[in-house]
């Protein structure tokens, strides 16, 4: 995907700010170093995200596989950009995530039903649609793995680095991950945020964001507006919804309904 100017002048400073607080931790972290972490994730758009009518900005928790930490700290801020907007390649990278319960298969479905597209299968779209799916916008609550997910890796590479030292560093990353820069940078219509487990108060400072009570569901779905019109469809990631039963196109129809 392309370097975005607009992400370039909110997170460049703010990717900036965070080396300059964090070298002295980041120095202490490797015990006994046999493989790198994951580096900043910065929100970022797809190549056509600008020319949408409708612009939707997806949420996740975290993101794993991403250039290397050591990066994040050697590179300049730009070249860091470019490296971090390089995936997905194409629209193709994200059709290949067939299971319905995946973050991205969900995504493209949420992303055709907010321009009111029908077909019959994602991997079956005409050109049009598959321009739609190059209209996305995608962030993460956390611009770096939590401890939770790096434990996946198994424990010889969780022994390799103080979880201490990283909890700081991932503290530290707060200001770089609160969802008011990706308004200021990217100013989207809606927001939807798949990761009902990590609700966390600092993600929504400085916004003044209302909570729409009458909009929301109970242990399923958080509507919020914000004063520049944004709405927030604040939900589970897919593969929790699964562990719920519940039904995703129902849930898609829910949204539609908030628009």
């Amino acid at each position: 995907m392309k370097t975005d100017k607009n992400q370039e002048k909110i997170y460049a400073p703010l990717i900036r700010e965070f080396k300059n607080q964090t070298y002295d931790l980041y120095k202490k972290l490797w015990k006994n170093k046999t493989a790198d972490l994951s580096g900043l994730f910065i929100p970022h758009v797809f190549d056509d995200y600008y020319n949408a009518k409708t612009k939707v900005f997806f949420i996740g928790q975290d993101t794993y596989g991403w250039p290397e930490l050591e990066k994040t700290y050697n590179w300049s801020e730009k070249d860091y950009l470019a490296e971090n907007n390089k995936w997905p390649e194409s629209v193709d990278t994200t059709l290949e995530w067939t299971n319905p319960y995946t973050f991205w298969n969900f995504v493209n479905k949420v992303q055709l039903a907010f321009n009111d597209e029908k077909y019959d299968s994602l991997q079956n779209l005409s050109s049009s649609q598959r321009k739609i799916l190059n209209q996305v916008g995608w962030g993460n609550i956390y611009s770096l793995e939590i401890l939770e997910t790096i434990a996946k890796y198994g424990e010889e590479f969780n022994q390799s680095f103080d979880h201490s030292v990283y909890s700081d560093l991932l503290k530290k990353t707060q200001t770089i991950s609160r969802l008011k820069n990706v308004i200021e940078a990217f100013h989207p219509d809606y927001i939807v945020i798949l990761a009902w487990k990590y609700v966390e108060d600092w993600y929504l400072e400085e916004l003044d964001a209302q909570f729409i009570v009458e909009e929301s569901i109970d242990n399923l779905l958080s509507v919020y507006k914000l004063n520049n019109g944004t709405k927030i469809l604040w939900t589970y990631h897919p593969q929790a919804l699964c562990r719920k039963s519940q039904d995703l196109e129902e849930l898609i129809k829910i949204f539609l309904d908030r628009k």
